[in-house]
């Protein structure tokens, strides 16, 4: 679906796509200039197409997820928040979104502890 706005420059379209696969094929192949994607999505355009040099400009939005266990599965929960704040502490956390989604940990989740 192509859409035009009139803040826009009149040869600007805004185009959405119905999936992951069809925006990163159009960015990589120069269709479009510009993303609107999640980090992990961007790292991994970069990385099949390292001559796109794509990088974050701002945040649209911060998503956060949790994690889930069983109503009264506290020794769980204890085990999973205790290493959550121990890897916050050290780093190691911090570590491991950037390697798999390209940025750090957003603040509010580090200043969180």
């Amino acid at each position: 679906m192509m859409l035009r706005s009139r803040t826009w420059p009149p040869s600007a379209q805004v185009v959405r796509f119905d999936d992951e696969a069809t925006t990163l094929t159009s960015i990589t192949s120069g269709q479009i200039k510009v993303v609107a994607q999640n980090p992990q999505m961007v790292k991994l355009m970069n990385e099949r197409n390292p001559k796109l040099e794509l990088e974050q400009k701002f945040v649209l939005k911060q998503i956060q997820f949790g994690i889930g266990v069983r109503k009264g599965d506290d020794n769980l929960k204890n085990w999973i928040n205790d290493w959550i704040q121990a890897n916050l502490k050290n780093g190691k956390l911090n570590e491991l979104y950037k390697q798999d989604i390209g940025t750090d940990l957003p603040e509010e989740i580090i200043n969180a502890q």
